[in-house]
């Protein structure tokens, strides 16, 4: 069953652009991601100082995530944790190191999805307003 909880960050709120994802494999799998905030016009860098997986796709690919957020009437926001979907049933070993009881973060723009499995929350800093 899908689980689905708003992850609170300074930009979930307002309109976001994902600028570059990092995946530094020689640096413990280390992932850095940097998102312009329309909102605030900053750039932030959200670094995860391990991952066990991360995935993008569109918008398309993550249907069942959104209903479950529709039937939970949750606000429509920017980054969300979540569990329970098709890719934790799929990718079991990689969701054994997620973060608090098996949730993933995931960070959604208009048309571009981010989902990080880490056991960690990450850094996440204002780097340019």
């Amino acid at each position: 069953m899908v689980k689905i909880k708003i992850w609170e960050t300074p930009f979930k709120d307002g309109n976001i652009e994902i600028i570059s994802t990092v995946w530094e494999e020689y640096a413990d799998n280390e992932l850095s991601i940097k998102i312009y905030h329309m909102k605030s016009k900053s750039i932030y860098l959200i670094n995860f100082k391990y991952i066990s997986a991360y995935r993008m796709l569109d918008e398309h690919g993550l249907l069942e995530i959104w209903g479950e957020r529709d039937k939970q009437s949750l606000q429509i926001v920017n980054t969300y944790l979540v569990k329970g979907h098709i890719w934790s049933e799929e990718s079991i070993i990689s969701f054994l190191q997620a973060y608090q009881d098996g949730y993933s973060f995931l960070i959604a723009t208009e048309g571009m999805c981010v989902e990080i499995i880490a056991p960690d929350i990450p850094l996440i800093q204002m780097i340019k307003k």
